[in-house]
């Protein structure tokens, strides 16, 4: 479990059809660390998703396809996707645009035409294979904003 980065959304009011509690949906953030490693089901993925779901009622959870210049391959997010969903739980993207944590969180150079090239690809990916309404919302501006 210390392998996932939790984020409890607490939102009253909010309602979703997978949710789990009467005033709060559950979110976890899946970093891209953890993700890469979710194509082995039977020996990372299950284990650690047993323990989780054990304490916790999760509703969605995000699986990150980028951070610190890890790609997360799509064979891997379409193993983690469909064992989410066959679990009921939503399934939506994300994106961490850093290059570098351990160098003070260097990220992508928004000036610089070859990161901006780097970030549209980003974004363009993920919204290609997680594509979902929170994506859309969130990424297409600065998606829009990435044109030369």
């Amino acid at each position: 479990m210390k392998h996932f980065v939790a984020i409890l959304f607490l939102l009253s009011g909010y309602t979703c059809y997978a949710q789990h509690y009467n005033n709060f949906k559950v979110s976890v953030y899946c970093r891209a660390y953890e993700v890469r490693q979710m194509g082995d089901t039977n020996n990372y993925l299950k284990p650690l998703w047993n323990e989780i779901s054990r304490q916790l009622k999760v509703d969605k959870v995000y699986l990150e396809t980028h951070r610190d210049l890890i790609i997360v391959n799509q064979d891997t997010l379409n193993i983690a996707k469909k064992f989410f969903k066959d679990r009921g739980i939503e399934v939506a993207g994300g994106i961490t645009l850093t290059i570098s944590e351990p160098n003070r969180f260097q990220t992508f150079c928004y000036s610089n035409p070859d990161d901006r090239k780097k970030v549209k690809y980003l974004a363009e990916y993920t919204g290609k294979i997680l594509m979902n309404l929170f994506w859309m919302i969130s990424f297409l501006p600065i998606a829009k904003m990435m044109k030369p």
